[in-house]
């Protein structure tokens, strides 16, 4: 999932950076430290659902249904209202 470690670390990142940024003279390293792996820990957990959404989106974009793919659809649709 690509996607998902993309958002990973760039959040993660972003934590440090902005956390060094904005205590710059006298840093505290254990909550920023903490801060940054709550950020990478929790951030593939959370994100999940949308990377994977975005991810078949993605592929679906590459590879298009097939007709007998898409009437399966469609039946599995109507069958189900």
């Amino acid at each position: 999932m690509i996607i998902n470690t993309g958002a990973t670390l760039f959040l993660t990142l972003a934590v440090l950076v902005l956390g060094l940024w904005a205590t710059w003279p006298s840093v505290p390293w254990v909550p920023l430290s903490i801060a940054t792996i709550l950020a990478a820990g929790l951030t593939p957990i959370l994100f999940y659902p949308r990377s994977k959404t975005l991810w078949m989106a993605v592929e679906l974009s590459y590879h298009r249904l097939e007709d007998a793919e898409r009437l399966a659809a469609i039946e599995r649709i109507e069958s189900a209202g």
